[in-house]
């Protein structure tokens, strides 16, 4: 049962992972997070933004682990940028679980739009941006749907190395309040001539 905002066949949220996970939480730039790898002096930070139903749910904390070992020396960042009220609630194991979904379309629109968009949610990356750059680390970010668009837009602000964004939600660019509204075309097309630009540097 997927968000409203997912492409058509996409599976929705997952139960949130029940695996022993190797991270611990902690606050940063006054956001609470999940942090995963080299604690001391990493080489590389890599920001990691979730779904529209939160950090908590599904895998997001399990590929964290995984990328974290997958890249020596690097400490993941999964910050809740949401502060505990998810976009979207998971709806799976409620009663009637389409019906309430569907029925919380406004609210979801009213979220991405109002209350998570570019402009409230930038200065948050912003912040955490700025707390790493401290130590002159390098930094990359990554994002799951809504987290794919997130990571691209934070791309703009020169200060990550490479970005990458997972099943990119582009509905979320056309929600957007101005100046950050964009149509499909253009978000595809800054997305990519930033990855041709990242490949030949």
């Amino acid at each position: 049962m997927a968000a409203p905002c997912c492409p058509s066949g996409s599976h929705g949220p997952l139960a949130p992972d029940d695996v022993e996970l190797k991270g611990y939480s902690e606050k940063c730039a006054n956001l609470d997070c999940y942090f995963t790898g080299q604690k001391d002096k990493p080489t590389m930070v890599i920001l990691a933004f979730a779904d529209v139903f939160g950090p908590l749910s599904g895998k997001h904390r399990r590929v964290c682990d995984e990328m974290a070992a997958a890249v020596p020396g690097s400490l993941v960042c999964l910050p809740d940028l949401f502060d505990g009220q998810p976009i979207c609630e998971d709806f799976l194991g409620s009663m009637f679980p389409m019906l309430r979904l569907k029925l919380s379309l406004p609210q979801m629109i009213y979220r991405i739009r109002y209350s998570y968009g570019w402009d409230k949610l930038g200065p948050k990356i912003q912040a955490l941006v700025e707390y790493f750059q401290e130590s002159s680390v390098k930094l990359c970010c990554f994002g799951f749907c809504f987290g794919g668009y997130l990571a691209v837009k934070a791309s703009s602000t020169g200060a990550f190395s490479g970005v990458v964004g997972f099943h990119p939600s582009l509905i979320v660019g056309r929600l957007q309040c101005s100046p950050h509204s964009q149509k499909d075309a253009v978000f595809c097309i800054s997305a990519k001539l930033f990855l041709l630009l990242q490949f030949y540097s």
